[in-house]
Formats: C-alpha cells, sequence, structure tokens
C-alpha cells in the first residue's frame, strides 16, 4: 500500500519526509523502468511492477507465479 500512496509512513519512522521523498523516486523510477519488485510482506511470490491506471494514480500489479 505505501508503493501506491508514498505519503503513507509509520508511526516508527523517524524520518517521515525523507521517507516520502524516497519512496516516491523510487516507485516512480521503477515505473519509468517496468522494473521487477520483490517484496517480503506480501503473498506469494511477492513480486509485481508498479503501473499508472486510467486516471494516473500509482497502482501494484502482482505477477503470478509460474512453474
Amino acid at each position: 500500500m505505501q508503493l501506491e500512496r508514498t505519503a503513507w509512513v509509520s508511526s516508527f519512522d523517524i524520518l517521515p519526509l525523507v521517507t516520502m521523498e524516497t519512496k516516491r523516486t523510487l516507485v516512480e523510477r521503477a515505473i519509468e523502468t517496468g522494473s521487477l519488485i520483490i517484496t517480503a510482506h506480501l503473498p506469494f511470490p511477492g513480486m509485481g511492477r508498479m503501473t499508472r491506471n486510467d486516471q494516473g494514480q500509482r497502482k501494484w500489479q502482482a505477477v503470478a507465479a509460474s512453474g
């Protein structure tokens, strides 16, 4: 969820403004390059790409496991 909404930060984050800017930069780069993102906190296989929907909002697109 924080990849789609980069302004959301954990209450434990001691540098929330830095966190928001870092996430925004990384997510925008991932969208531009079509990078595969691997996560630890999503259901198996925990991989996907960030895209934009028709309204221009960031959207997580899970990649299905194969094999």
